[in-house]
């Protein structure tokens, strides 16, 4: 018999993971057939073939182009290498074993960094990424494989022309039409089997930790086959079907072999759920699937006491968010009602605007809202108000009659609606921040530009002019001034770091920085003494752009950010408590003017004075006892803070 005949086939079934070598007598062979070779390799440690690798890379050519067989054959001199109880040719033997495992047709000093890592573990082929370990247990086969093993010697038998291919053809014909029943005891046993093998696995795994399992995506321990109860199906899976059942019925069974005309049909279902079913209808289905999911979860409990290594898969919840809904509505629930007058306008508004193009709705509307009376928007107001006690007083009946597990429920469901509720203002905001400090950069520098193009204008008129240009600017073009507000946005002190900088404490205080001030302007008009910037980046941001004239405003802002993030936190700490320190002064000050209301003539200068030497005092210990000091004029180390 010729050599071509005496192979064997491989043959791929059903997208298996496994690969059937079927020779006349229809074996199984195993993935590996060099489990021998693979055990004489792993006898060395892996601290010994490092050892022996970088031996050989201090050996190797200097234009190393030629194979690598050659190179290590007639390359490396190997009465150079010395390893511990290893003789030159029981390395040069050696290393030519491991560079069979790995990727040829290239050169040794590319293979040899492939070497390094198989060293590492070299119980996984560097060309199929799969685990080769004598004391790994071996993955059952599928239920499919275990129907041919039992199938394909009965029908070769009766079937003697046939070749191997046309006898896997003729196995998978038969299995296809086998009954479910007779599926489900292949399927058994192959839930059991796999179980046991989970289990030995897992053993396996902690007895050899060293061994890494799965990191190239490694077929041999993909769960295509699932075991344990099956899953809950959703509302709409149960309606398809239903459908898909009855329309089969009607139309006959050839349907299911025609797959252009069942994903027509099934499309049409989902368009049915989607569109044209009723809410009552839709519910009978959510119900249904929630008694599937109680059919799963006891199934679930069963299998894992049987098999109590068994990890349960993480499932999404069967109904979707308007699914829930639906359900809690049918089931009592009030519905949640507009928040404010304007959301209550536009629900009513939007009823009547099914001809005007969705993304130009809502600027009609708030165009309307903005010319409504005052009045007209208070009564819309007070009716959301009504709404929201009505609501509250709904739901609190509502809650009284549910279980306590789902009035537990149904207050976190609520208490995290309104969390979300939050959360997307303070985002909101944030993004708010970001957008006026990117506007307020370009606006600076733009301002100085024109102001030197059209000196004949007024900065009202060039302000104009640079908001519409801001307003016609794409993403792309405003991304530099987006980042740089986003730059500036982490080192500006938040509200609470705010609060426990200047503790916060004096209500006056408060109002004094939240509030433009009279009093201010009239003392910084008398004393020109100005009210401190609230933290050390603001300090140092100020004192770069009134400095560094020689830069851009843009590129000054950003430069100020760069100095800040490469100061040390000793220094930032410095300068957050110089600040501290500065406002505390101020608020001295400003109170003893609010007292007095006037500064008089002749206490003026001593005002001016005693106010501006506590503000110029730069003196203090910071939080680790260290001394920091600053006079008024432009320190060295301020001068530093201008320096590339």
């Amino acid at each position: 018999m010729s050599k071509k005949k005496s192979k064997t086939k491989n043959i791929k079934v059903e997208n298996s993971t496994e690969t059937l070598s079927l020779s006349s007598k229809c074996n199984i062979e195993g993935v590996f057939d060099d489990d021998t070779e693979t055990e004489s390799i792993t006898e060395w440690k892996a601290d010994e073939m490092m050892l022996l690798f970088n031996n050989i890379q201090q050996l190797l050519p200097k234009n190393d182009l030629g194979k690598y067989s050659t190179t290590l054959e007639k390359g490396i001199d190997w009465n150079r290498i010395r390893l511990p109880n290893r003789d030159p040719d029981e390395c040069k033997q050696h290393a030519l074993k491991i560079m069979k495992q790995l990727r040829q047709h290239r050169t040794l000093t590319e293979m040899l960094e492939d070497a390094k890592k198989f060293a590492e573990n070299p119980w996984k082929s560097q060309q199929t990424h799969r685990i080769n370990h004598p004391d790994l247990p071996k993955k059952p086969l599928s239920t499919y494989l275990k129907y041919f093993l039992e199938k394909s010697p009965k029908l070769q038998a009766l079937n003697p022309t046939m070749n191997m291919s046309e006898i896997a053809k003729l196995v998978a014909e038969h299995y296809a039409k086998i009954t479910p029943k007779k599926k489900a005891h292949y399927k058994k046993i192959y839930d059991e089997e796999m179980v046991v093998y989970r289990q030995k696995l897992l053993e396996f795994k902690s007895n050899h930790p060293e061994i890494e399992f799965g990191s190239n995506g490694s077929r041999r321990f993909c769960d295509d086959q699932k075991i344990g109860p099956i899953k809950p199906r959703t509302p709409f899976q149960l309606y398809k079907d239903y459908r898909l059942k009855k329309y089969i019925e009607e139309n006959g069974e050839e349907i299911e072999e025609n797959e252009e005309m069942l994903k027509i049909v099934v499309d049409a279902i989902r368009e049915a759920w989607n569109n044209t079913i009723s809410d009552k209808k839709r519910y009978k289905f959510i119900k249904k699937s929630l008694k599937d999911q109680e059919r799963y979860d006891q199934e679930l409990k069963e299998f894992q006491e049987s098999n109590p290594k068994f990890v349960a898969p993480k499932l999404k919840s069967v109904l979707t968010k308007s699914e829930l809904e639906l359900k809690l509505k049918y089931e009592g629930k009030p519905s949640r009602p507009p928040r404010s007058g304007y959301t209550l306008f536009s629900k009513e508004m939007l009823k009547n605007m099914s001809d005007i193009e969705t993304n130009e709705r809502m600027v009609k509307i708030a165009k309307i809202w903005k010319e409504l009376p005052e009045s007209e928007r208070n009564r819309y107001n007070d009716e959301a108000t009504k709404l929201g006690a009505q609501y509250l007083q709904d739901l609190n009946d509502y809650l009284k009659n549910l279980p306590e597990d789902d009035k537990e429920r149904a207050f976190l469901e609520e208490k995290s609606y309104y969390n979300r509720k939050v959360h997307d203002i303070k985002k909101k905001a944030e993004q708010s921040f970001v957008d006026n400090t990117a506007l307020i950069a370009y606006q600076m520098e733009e301002l100085k530009r024109l102001q030197q193009l059209h000196p004949e204008k007024n900065t009202a008129d060039l302000m104009n002019i640079i908001n519409n240009e801001w307003k016609k600017m794409n993403k792309d073009q405003k991304s530099v001034y987006m980042n740089l507000a986003q730059s500036i946005k982490s080192f500006v002190p938040n509200k609470q770091v705010m609060n426990k900088l200047i503790n916060e404490n004096d209500t006056k205080l408060i109002k004094i920085m939240k509030t433009k001030n009279e009093k201010e302007e009239e003392l910084f008009r008398l004393t020109g003494i100005k009210k401190p910037r609230p933290s050390g980046f603001n300090q140092v941001c100020h004192y770069i752009l009134v400095n560094r004239h020689d830069l851009a405003t843009r590129d000054r802002l950003r430069f100020a950010s760069e100095r800040w993030r490469s100061l040390s936190q000793a220094k930032r700490n410095a300068y957050n408590l110089l600040a501290k320190r500065k406002f505390q002064c101020y608020k001295e000050v400003i109170a003893k003017f609010k007292e007095n209301s006037t500064v008089a003539g002749s206490k003026r200068s001593i005002t001016e004075e005693s106010s501006q030497k506590k503000l110029n005092t730069k003196k203090f210990k910071t939080g680790d006892g260290l001394l920091y000091e600053e006079s008024s004029d432009e320190t060295d180390e301020n001068d530093d803070l201008l320096s590339e």
